[in-house]
């Protein structure tokens, strides 16, 4: 494998500025949305707000760019699939995976390149936006969270839970049930983290202690944590084995949309 190419990358880009519903705005908007075939420009249509529709834009434009880079074919060569659970992934066989996740006008997408199809491994990512997360208490989650991890989130549970540490644990186990490909609808009370840092916009990517257990055994995966600008929170899940350095955190920085628009070949 070339070791100069990240194995993991994650890319993120802000819509909030994006696409205004002006005349401007919406000649922008078909602008992008005429780089989708036909069936997922009707899908983005069938959408009633723009902000939803304009997520939903922009995670197909970042799944195509990906796909178009790494698996070197033509733009419009790039096909997405879907499996039974919705878990969107290249039509053809290839040797990456990719999560994509989206809160709060911003989208994600987290990319496991490990350039040999028999090695290929999964990739999870969830991002919440904290600052629409409000208050929650822990009750609200009892069926979420084991009751070890409700007593590290709140250890009294009459007062508010920490938002950042609630949505922490939250966001890890989207993240790693989105790469299994099955989202929130296992058995969650059989998925146990901890070691789940509270996070502040100033830490690093934090990823060494964070543990997850399932049915009482130990997973040999990785678990990420990153506080990006903005109050974003982003929880990035992948198996260990495979993974040539580790310890080295995962490649995350933005990106615009005229750079996947223009540099599709090269995005990552």
């Amino acid at each position: 494998m070339d070791t100069k190419q990240p194995q993991i990358v994650a890319r993120w880009v802000d819509l909030r500025q994006l696409w205004p519903e002006t005349e401007h705005g919406n000649i922008q908007f078909s602008c992008a949305l005429s780089y989708l075939p036909t069936h997922e420009q009707d899908s983005v249509r069938r959408f009633h707000f723009r902000r939803d529709a304009s997520t939903h834009l922009a995670s197909l434009l970042l799944q195509h760019a990906t796909i178009t880079s790494l698996a070197q074919q033509q733009w419009c060569e790039s096909s997405i699939t879907r499996s039974q659970s919705g878990r969107p992934s290249a039509s053809k066989p290839v040797a990456f995976d990719y999560s994509v996740s989206h809160h709060g006008s911003r989208v994600v997408i987290a990319v496991r390149n490990d350039k040999d199809i028999a090695l290929s491994r999964r990739i999870g990512a969830d991002l919440v936006d904290l600052s629409s997360a409000g208050t929650s208490h822990i009750d609200d989650f009892r069926e979420v969270f084991a009751p070890e991890e409700c007593a590290s989130i709140a250890p009294d549970p009459s007062t508010p839970a920490q938002p950042v540490l609630l949505f922490s644990y939250w966001a890890l186990k989207e993240a790693y049930t989105k790469a299994l490909g099955v989202g929130l609808v296992t058995d969650l009370h059989s998925i146990v983290f901890s070691n789940v840092p509270n996070l502040t916009l100033s830490d690093l990517p934090y990823s060494d202690a964070i543990r997850c257990h399932r049915n009482g055994k130990s997973l040999p995966w990785r678990f990420e944590l990153f506080m990006l600008d903005g109050g974003l929170l982003l929880a990035i899940a992948t198996p260990l084995e495979g993974l040539l350095h580790p310890g080295e955190p995962t490649a995350v920085s933005p990106i615009s949309l005229q750079d996947i628009l223009v540099s599709a070949s090269t995005v990552f």
